[in-house]
């Protein structure tokens, strides 16, 4: 269920179901919402105590890039009161968050499972030959699409069907300006960190063709987009070198919103994780 509390002297919600299982946290890509685990949370209930936040609502800390996410998590497990090691699934830049808080504070994680996760070696995406999708994609095109949006003042008019939390609120953009200005600088910090840490670990990784098919719908080359999903895949596979214990699969049918495409895949990746099983990648 949502909650409330007064956080740095604002009122600020969270996610908590409240249950007595393992204690889980769900971290959003950017600009997410724990929302975006809607058609999963509920099936999580019986085996996990599910905690999730808003990252731009939450404080300031954002503004430190993934750094400040860190000491948000470290925020919302205070006032959830966990104290035991944390089961963390993130989903895309939620997952590149996963992966620095359990290299930085690997005794405070149980396991892991990383949903189409950013991987510490993003930058690798930008060597690529792909100046079509770079023109849509590149970093510098959305942090200034981002600053403009976050002094704007009339983001109603210009996304009649927003929200106050995220589509019309000035520090939603903030955020993400904030954060998307650092993430490759923050990946690659992450990259001498990288080893073996030996807990239960799930990685999940979409559909290369069904993405491939998908943006060639929307006029972008078949021939840059061969070359980034063989790219995002050889990536996503080295996610596994985090624990000797990970299981790789690449999710039939799966876009990089999997958690709305599969759902099912998803909490079953979940509900398993710490299960007995074979280790593949």
């Amino acid at each position: 269920m949502e909650r409330t509390i007064q956080q740095q002297g604002k009122q600020v919600t969270y996610y908590d179901n409240g249950s007595t299982g393992r204690p889980l946290l769900l971290l959003p890509s950017l600009g997410g919402t724990y929302q975006d685990w809607s058609d999963i949370l509920t099936k999580l209930a019986l085996d996990y105590r599910v905690v999730s936040f808003h990252p731009h609502e939450w404080s300031e800390d954002y503004m430190n890039g993934t750094t400040g996410i860190l000491q948000q998590i470290e925020q919302i497990l205070n006032v959830a009161d966990i104290t035991t090691p944390v089961t963390l699934v993130g989903h895309s830049y939620g997952g590149l968050v996963a992966q620095a808080f359990a290299l930085r504070q690997p005794e405070h994680v149980a396991g892991l499972v990383l949903v189409d996760a950013t991987s510490v070696d993003l930058q690798e995406l930008d060597q690529l030959d792909t100046p079509t999708l770079d023109q849509e994609g590149d970093d510098a095109v959305w942090i200034e699409r981002f600053a403009e949006l976050a002094t704007a003042t009339d983001l109603r008019d210009r996304f009649p069907d927003g929200d106050d939390r995220t589509d019309w609120n000035p520090a939603y953009y903030q955020a993400m300006h904030a954060i998307i200005s650092k993430w490759k600088t923050d990946a690659k910090a992450l990259q001498p960190l990288m080893r073996d840490l030996g807990f239960p670990m799930t990685v999940l990784g979409r559909d290369k063709t069904k993405s491939i098919q998908t943006m060639m719908a929307a006029g972008f080359p078949e021939d840059e987009l061969e070359r980034m999903e063989n790219k995002w895949q050889d990536l996503i596979r080295r996610q596994a070198n985090l624990s000797y214990q990970a299981n790789v699969t690449f999710v039939p049918g799966a876009s990089h919103l999997m958690h709305h495409d599969c759902p099912d895949v998803v909490a079953s990746a979940i509900l398993t994780l710490h299960q007995p099983k074979e280790f593949t990648v």
